[in-house]
């Protein structure tokens, strides 16, 4: 679990029948997690826009999140939409999408990246 801020990054719409891709981060040994939201948060929002990312949002844990929760399991969520998963293929392998992962070199200790997709249940 994650009991998180949720700032907003790029303030566009979900899209409809899009996909969502998280990509969560642990910090490196020698950083910190406030240098891996400073890192993330210096992504050019012009230039992910061009890349297909139609809004995004961080998860950053709270500072003093109830003890009964236990350790978050990340320091930092970015989440993406996309129009569809080809989209968010299309990014991942971008040069942008690599020069986003060595900025964050040594600041990030890896994670994880799952694609997911918004159901409504009535």
């Amino acid at each position: 679990s994650i009991v998180a801020e949720r700032p907003v990054l790029i303030d566009g719409a979900r899209p409809k029948n899009g996909v969502k891709l998280l990509q969560f981060h642990r910090v490196h040994p020698r950083s910190n997690a406030a240098t891996l939201v400073e890192v993330l948060r210096s992504f050019d929002a012009t230039a992910l826009r061009s890349e297909g990312v139609r809004r995004r949002e961080l998860l950053v844990p709270l500072a003093n999140p109830p003890a009964d929760l236990g350790a978050p399991v990340a320091e930092a969520v970015d989440m993406q939409w996309f129009d569809g998963v080809d989209a968010a293929l299309a990014y991942l392998r971008s040069g942008f999408a690599d020069a986003c992962a060595w900025k964050l070199a040594g600041v990030s200790f890896g994670g994880a990246r799952h694609l997911a997709t918004e159901v409504d249940v009535v």
